[in-house]
Order: C-alpha cells, then structure tokens, then sequence
C-alpha cells in the first residue's frame, strides 16, 4: 500500500470491513439490551428523539425509510444494521490512520493491529447491530485523530468543535470529550489562538448542540418551561438506579464491563457455579439475556474459551507493565498522541466506574483506546516481553491476541 495517507488505502480498509461486517450482520437483539425497542421506534418513526442520544433514531429512521426504497425486499432491521455498519467501518479506517499515520507503522502491521480492535467483541458486536454508539465512536475517535496531529493547527479547531458537538448529539455523554479538548487546545497553544478557539468553541458549542436541545426539547417536545427542559435533558441522569455509589463492587462491576467488551465472556456462565453467583453480584442490571445465548454451550467449549481469554488478559497485564516502565520513552516519542488518548481512557473509565460500570457498551470507546495505548507503542516497549526487539517477535504476539479474540468473537457470531 501506497505509505502516503491517500484515499484509496482508507478505502480498501472501509471496505473490506464493510463486507465483513456485512456479511455477520446480528439476528439476535438480546445482547444490546435496547435493541429491539430502538429498532420498533426507528420502524414506526416514533419515538424520533431521545434525550440522552438526540440524533440516532431521527437519522436512522429516515437512513432506514431511504434503503427501504432502494432494497424493498430486504428486513427492516438488516437495513438498519448496515448504517450501523457504516459507521463501525468508518471507525477502523480511523483506528487504522492511528496506527499508520499516529504510529508509523507498515500497511501490514496497521491492518493486523486494527483487526485486534476489530474482533474484540464489543467492538465488533456494536458495529453489527441496532445501537447508539457507532455515529458517535466515529466522530469522536476522527476528532481525537485531529488533536493528535503534530502539525494541528487553527483550521484544525472549527473541525474539532464539530465532530465532538455531532458525538455529543449523537450520545450525550459525549459531552465528557470537552476535558479532551481543552487539555489539546492548551497543549497547542503556541500554534494556536487559545483565547480564539476558546470563544469558538463556547460560541459554535452553544449554536449546535443547545440550538438543537432547544429546538427538540422546547418546540417539537413540548418541554416549554425551563424546569421541563432541563428536567427532560437530565433524562435517565436524574434518576439513582443508573448511578452505582464507589464501594468494594466498583473494581469486580467495571472488570466485568470491561471484560465483556473485550471478549465477551458469555461462555463463563456455563462454567459450574457461576451463574448463581453473577446474579447475586449483580442484582440490580442481570445478565439474563448473556445467560440464555450461552444456554447450550458444553462445559468443554466453556473451559477453551476461557482459557483464551486468560491469554489475553495474561498479555494485556504484560503490555500494561512494559507500558508503565517504559512511559518515559513512550512519552518522548509518542506524546501527542499517547497523553490525549491515556487521558481519554481515564475520563471515561473514572465516569462509569459510576454509571453502570458492568454494562459493555460503556466500555467501548475504553477498549479502543486501550489497544492504540498498548499496541501503538510497540517500537518502544517491545510489546510484551522486555528480551527481544525483534518485529518478527511483534508480529507472533499481535497474532497470538488477534488470534484469540477472533476465535472468541467469531464463535459468538453465530448467535447473531
């Protein structure tokens, strides 16, 4: 592939994981727990906005009545998938620029490393079915893209105000991303006019994202007194079961979310005994649907899944210890991309160690910035192990991950 970032490789890459994710398109709406109520709302054409994710089902209802003309004889909800499948497609080319482009690596090793990010189970799952989260992971991972540019620039930060206020209207939560984007702003601004952008930023913040809560809101949903609309706005935010107070659970809860993101974990429960003790750890969110789609998988099958995620969990702990102790080098040489993704990954993880911390979705964005903080680095940590430098030994370990979490992703694929 051509080493200059010209469109044609972004778009051998968007396309072959369009047709991949094309071609293992979702059945199943039990995973996502929300599926099946967004997918009758998108249908239907209402309800067409939400509070906390503004944009998704207004776009995807009208995404979903514009295919229907075009492929009369294809379901709905495969039609409503592959808008999800463009976005998810979209965000590897991302993923894969980091690699290439962020960390310098070969044509080859970027598309090896971002089929680690690809395949793991979160990732993949969520670009294949009816949610949220893939418009906004796109436009928030292509805004990261930008403010880690070594050249950024004042034309870079109308862009960047952009991509967050569509993130943010595409998943309120987003709004997290403005810690970001200042410590970025502040960071370049020798090369760029802070007081400036910070005055854009405000300006085209409120524009956007409060012209649009407004319009939403006040005017077609009736919100038409303040404490109706910033009581509508607060959402599902106003209510205490959603928030989980820090105590002894806090690490075991987050684990699982982060787990279950990374390689699912479904095959857990057919292991002897753990089935009733997840349901007593985790009374409040259950994992009923998880429990059922692993309803007929043997004990063996159990036992080979779980060993291979303990190789990848053995790994990414090995790979956080060579990140650690190398930080100083890595910082060094990979500063303006690795800090703006480490602290990324902290925000978000710090919010939902709070906010249903063992729900997967929640962790989404955090795996992909986990594996760019930990794969990207390779030059300078070695990877794993701290006696070789070879390339010939990095390319056996990213195999041995990619191998892993495509075996664990792809045998679940067939419950979709």
């Amino acid at each position: 592939m051509n080493r200059n970032p010209a469109i044609p490789e972004r778009l051998f890459v968007y396309i072959g994981f369009l047709v991949f994710f094309l071609f293992t398109l979702a059945s199943n709406f039990s995973g996502p727990h929300d599926s099946i109520g967004y997918l009758n709302g998108i249908v239907k054409g209402s309800p067409l906005f939400h509070q906390h994710h503004l944009l998704y089902h207004f776009t995807a209802h009208y995404w979903l009545v514009f295919t229907q003309f075009l492929f009369p004889g294809v379901k709905d909800y495969y039609l409503v998938e592959l808008f999800t499948a463009l976005w998810g497609s979209g965000s590897m080319v991302i993923i894969y620029s980091f690699f290439r482009y962020r960390f310098n690596f070969t044509a080859i090793l970027s598309l090896l490393s971002t089929t680690v990010i690809a395949f793991s189970y979160g990732i993949w799952f969520y670009s294949v079915n009816i949610e949220v989260y893939a418009p906004p992971m796109f436009f928030l991972l292509l805004a990261l893209y930008i403010l880690t540019r070594k050249d950024f620039s004042q034309k870079d930060v109308w862009r960047v105000i952009l991509l967050q206020c569509l993130a943010i209207l595409f998943h309120q939560i987003n709004i997290l991303f403005t810690l970001i984007v200042l410590y970025c702003f502040w960071s370049q601004r020798k090369k760029i006019n802070l007081p400036v952008s910070l005055v854009q930023y405000i300006i085209i913040g409120i524009i956007l994202v409060g012209g649009a809560y407004y319009i939403v809101g006040w005017m077609v949903e009736g919100q038409d007194t303040v404490a109706k609309w910033v009581g509508w706005m607060e959402g599902y935010a106003a209510h205490e079961d959603y928030w989980e107070p820090l105590s002894t659970r806090t690490p075991i809860n987050a684990s699982i979310g982060y787990a279950h993101a990374i390689v699912g974990g479904h095959f857990v429960f057919r292991l002897p005994g753990l089935e009733d003790w997840i349901n007593r750890t985790l009374p409040q969110h259950s994992l009923h649907d998880e429990i059922f789609l692993s309803r007929k998988m043997g004990p063996a099958t159990a036992i080979i899944l779980t060993a291979l995620s303990f190789v990848v969990g053995i790994m990414i702990v090995l790979m956080l210890v060579r990140f650690i102790s190398k930080f100083k080098s890595i910082r060094a040489n990979l500063g303006h991309v690795i800090i703006p993704l480490l602290i990324s990954w902290v925000v978000y993880s710090a919010f939902f160690c709070f906010w249903m911390p063992e729900i997967l979705e929640f962790w989404l964005l955090q795996t992909v910035w986990l594996w760019l903080m930990l794969i990207g680095p390779i030059f300078w940590t070695g990877l794993v192990y701290p006696f070789t430098q070879r390339r010939s030994n990095k390319f056996i370990k990213l195999w041995t991950i990619f191998a892993a979490v495509f075996v664990i992703s792809m045998y679940y694929s067939r419950f979709r």
